[in-house]
């Protein structure tokens, strides 16, 4: 026997052969299931013999859902951890722009620093070189006196 969808419902025999579909009592699918022991039938009829299909297109869909890798509660998560790890990198980004400005500021004020210490190593050079004028002025005064004497 075939539903709409073609699903085989040979697993289903059973419950096939009680018949009177419309005629069985809730109490009677009961029993049904029970002695079968088929507890997915059971949560997905609702012990309703006329959703006796919603259970064949569950299984279905399940079958379906198993083929294409996975589930749709899956696909919604990894939707949900695609959105944040976007939102993640966002975040990234914006602290690689926020980091590269201050890298920026830093290079800046490092190029400053290094003119301040070249004009200081020039007034450091001139005030040693005055020096060292006016050390051979006093050695030249030294040994002109020395002579002179």
């Amino acid at each position: 026997m075939l539903t709409e969808n073609g699903i085989d419902t040979a697993k289903y025999e059973k419950y096939a052969k009680l018949g009177k579909y419309q005629e069985n009592t809730e109490e009677l699918c009961q029993e049904f299931f029970i002695k079968n022991g088929d507890q997915e039938i059971i949560q997905n009829v609702l012990w309703n013999i006329p959703r006796y299909e919603l259970a064949l297109n569950f299984e279905f869909n399940e079958r379906k859902e198993e083929k294409n890798g996975k589930k749709p509660k899956e696909i919604g998560k990894t939707k949900e951890e695609i959105e944040k790890k976007t939102k993640e990198i966002g975040k990234t980004k914006e602290e690689i722009e926020k980091k590269t400005k201050e890298i920026g500021q830093l290079e800046e004020e490092l190029k400053q620093k290094r003119e301040e210490a070249d004009k200081l190593a020039k007034k450091i050079l001139k005030m040693f070189e005055e020096k060292k004028k006016v050390y051979e002025n006093v050695k030249d005064e030294a040994a002109t006196s020395a002579d002179a004497n």
